[in-house]
Formats: C-alpha cells, sequence, structure tokens
C-alpha cells in the first residue's frame, strides 16, 4: 500500500501542484509548532536533521529560516516529484 501512496503523491505533484500547495496550510502550522517546540529545548543544538517523510520540505524550510544552528539538512520523500515540487523555494 505504500506504492499506491508514493504514486498517489507523485501525481498529485505534477499535476496540481499550486491545489497542492493551497492545502499545506496544515503541514505549515506543524513545522511552525515543531520550530517552537525545539527553540524551548535548552543547551541542545541540532546541527544535523533527518526529516524523514519530508513532502515538499515545509519542515525543514522553517528550520532553516528560524535557526542559526542547522548546518546540515537530509530530506527523505518516497515521491521524488513532491521532494523536488518547490526545491527553488529551499535553495534560496
Amino acid at each position: 500500500n505504500g506504492e499506491m501512496k508514493t504514486l498517489q503523491k507523485t501525481r498529485a505533484a505534477l499535476t496540481d501542484a499550486d491545489a497542492m500547495r493551497d492545502a499545506e496550510f496544515l503541514r505549515s502550522d506543524f513545522a511552525g509548532r515543531l520550530v517552537d517546540r525545539l527553540d524551548d529545548i535548552q543547551g541542545r543544538s541540532f546541527s544535523d536533521v533527518l526529516d524523514l517523510g519530508s513532502g515538499a520540505g515545509l519542515c525543514s524550510l522553517s528550520l532553516l529560516k528560524s535557526r542559526s544552528d542547522v548546518r546540515h539538512i537530509t530530506l527523505l520523500e518516497g515521491s521524488d516529484a513532491l521532494l523536488r515540487r518547490d526545491s527553488s523555494l529551499l535553495l534560496h
């Protein structure tokens, strides 16, 4: 069933990326809350990050924008098309 989910994500990323972005407000909210929680942890840096099931990389983008201690992020996503959908946003 994981293969079907990957196909579904790939199809959505390739055919309706704008609508998919509009519906990602929940992921954006989650990413912001995650960064807030990481900021609450005292005495700990997060220089290397693994983002499992990263989708288009919203959590990673939030981390890069708000934390200066992040040096390296590895994104893992089953759908290559979804992972690369907004790659230009991550590079700026």
